[in-house]
């Protein structure tokens, strides 16, 4: 016997099949067989795969022009910069006589911030593609 807090369930049962095609002939009031909402639908088959259950990637980024627009300019602008720094630190460094003082100090230490905006993209970038969630790691 339901009780009174199955009422919820119980009307989202009866809704399902009245308004929607899913999983449901398209509206219990439709006796028309010729109509676009007489077929069923199915289930999807479970996910068995941890790989797939979390893929970030197809589930939301590929969908979300927001994520898709970080992740483009992550993998073009911000990388191509950060290698264009090295390179240009690098060689101002070694072929370049020194101009002022501090010169070579200062060429080091863009080559190493470009090394680090390098590692860090490295690590956000496979937040848009796979986003396993634990628990335990929850603070």
């Amino acid at each position: 016997m339901p009780s009174a807090s199955d009422r919820c369930v119980a009307a989202l049962e009866n809704w399902i099949p009245k308004h929607t095609d899913y999983l449901g002939d398209g509206g219990s009031d439709n006796s028309n067989n010729n109509s676009k909402h007489s077929h069923k639908y199915t289930l999807p088959p479970p996910i068995s795969s941890r790989a797939e259950l979390f893929d970030r990637y197809k589930q939301h980024t590929s969908h979300c022009k927001h994520c898709q627009k970080g992740l483009k300019t992550l993998q073009t602008k911000v990388r191509r910069s950060a290698y264009g720094g090295l390179i240009v630190s690098v060689l101002a460094g070694h072929f370049s006589p020194c101009l002022f003082r501090g010169f070579g100090f200062m060429t080091k230490i863009t080559a190493l911030m470009s090394l680090g905006v390098l590692r860090l993209i490295s690590k956000i970038e496979p937040a848009f593609k796979e986003g396993e969630f634990k628990h335990y790691e929850n603070n």
